[in-house]
């Protein structure tokens, strides 16, 4: 019996000798490709001692793991979701060149490590003698870490923690937000990073419009790092431009109703509006897409009757407009108009050209993006000549990769065609 337990505790020394030397050679690798990426030698940890070589790879960084701030309500099912998102993108996704295989996963454990102990045998008193070569070894890994930090590196994995929070936001209910501090413990031969979540409960405000009392929700967005949760504001010379800042030329000036800013407050019936016509976007990326405009706002029209629109899109592509009025020191959005509808440009010129009515856009489904992508406009050239006129020819051939699979519905193509056939 002495003996079995004997060869069992020589059998599990073995396979922990293993495990140290596996994991010792993974480190290396992954170090060696952190270092050649940098424009540093990626042997340049071959210049210290064996010893000194192990303090380096010591510090065991766990992936990282995620918690509810206290007092912040955030639903399990969503912490599971952003932990699998995450993970995901972490261990699929690579810093650089693809092809050296340097994942966000190695740079947020061993990446880190090798942060951490360079930093401190730089920073702080070491009880390691470096000889001048060696500490030449630590001072170019502390400058390698200045040049651009952990931070700076890991950069996309916090982008996609925000497009995460922001999706799974709901202004008429509640958003979430995030910290992430890197590293946020550390200890004898360990660190962790946390990715720390936030949620902020929602706003209600009440408004009265054309003699009636309307309901809206304010527009805010969850705490990113290190940038507290905050309102959505807009730049009032958006708005309305005054004399020497003509971002909107078009736009009448007029003077400024208080401070800088509008707050702003959205409808639940827009926000049922965009359900509705952006229906191009599965819905978590639906709400990343239509909500993103508003943290950033990227322009303004004037629509048919003489009032205010945002641009709802993103780079240079605009699918949408939030028409809104002001009060004070607010705007209230509305609803959400399609880019074809009889209150903007582009509606208008169908309108004009085909003598066409609100009613006939429903009909066809023009008041939905799915629109674009499930008619042959080739069948219909007389139209696509006319989008193409007004403005709307990305609208055509518009590729984005969140999109929903959509394929040519030769039924509707065929109603379409019957419709505009007299105006060949």
């Amino acid at each position: 019996m002495a003996k079995k337990r004997k060869q069992q505790s020589s059998q599990q020394n073995r396979t922990k000798q293993a495990r140290s030397k596996s994991s010792v050679e993974r480190k290396t690798a992954i170090i060696q490709k952190i270092l050649l990426m940098r424009g540093r030698d990626p042997h340049l940890l071959d210049r210290l001692t064996k010893a000194q070589r192990q303090q380096f790879l010591f510090a065991e960084v766990e992936p990282p793991k995620f918690v509810v701030t206290p007092g912040c309500r955030v639903p399990r099912q969503l912490v599971s979701m952003m932990h699998s998102s995450v993970q995901r993108f972490l261990r699929e996704r690579c810093y650089g060149d693809p092809a050296m295989g340097l994942t966000y996963l190695d740079l947020v454990t061993v990446g880190l490590g090798l942060f951490i102990q360079a930093k401190g045998f730089f920073e702080l008193e070491s009880p390691i003698a470096f000889s001048p070569e060696q500490q030449e070894v630590i001072d170019s890994l502390y400058v390698m870490f200045q040049e651009e930090t952990i931070w700076q590196m890991t950069e996309p994995v916090g982008s996609h923690m925000r497009d995460l929070v922001l999706t799974l936001s709901k202004m008429n209910f509640r958003v979430y937000g995030f910290d992430w501090p890197m590293p946020s413990e550390i200890g004898v031969g360990y660190a962790k990073s946390t990715f720390v979540l936030t949620s902020e409960e929602c706003e209600e405000i009440y408004f009265q419009h054309e003699n009636k009392r309307h309901k809206a929700f304010r527009v805010k967005f969850g705490q990113v790092c290190d940038r507290p949760a905050k309102p959505a504001r807009i730049d009032q010379r958006l708005i309305y431009p005054t004399a020497g800042f003509d971002l909107v030329p078009w736009l009448k000036p007029r003077e400024k109703v208080g401070g800088d800013h509008f707050d702003v407050y959205i409808q639940s019936h827009a926000l049922q509006r965009i359900k509705e016509r952006v229906d191009i976007f599965p819905a978590h990326r639906r709400n990343f897409r239509v909500m993103l405009p508003l943290v950033s706002p990227r322009g303004c029209h004037i629509d048919i009757s003489g009032g205010h629109m945002i641009d709802c899109g993103f780079d240079d592509t605009v699918f949408g407009y939030y028409p809104f009025i002001t009060q004070g020191e607010k705007i209230f959005i509305l609803t959400f108009l399609p880019l074809i509808s009889p209150g903007t440009v582009h509606g208008a010129n169908l309108i004009k050209r085909f003598k066409m009515r609100k009613e006939d856009f429903e009909y066809l489904g023009m008041d939905k993006l799915s629109f674009f992508r499930t008619v042959d406009f080739d069948q219909v050239p007389v139209l696509r000549d006319a989008l193409m006129e007004t403005g709307l020819e990305y609208m055509l051939d518009l590729e984005l990769t969140d999109c929903l699979p959509f394929e040519i519905d030769q039924k509707k193509t065929a109603i379409v065609k019957k419709f505009f056939e007299h105006f060949s």
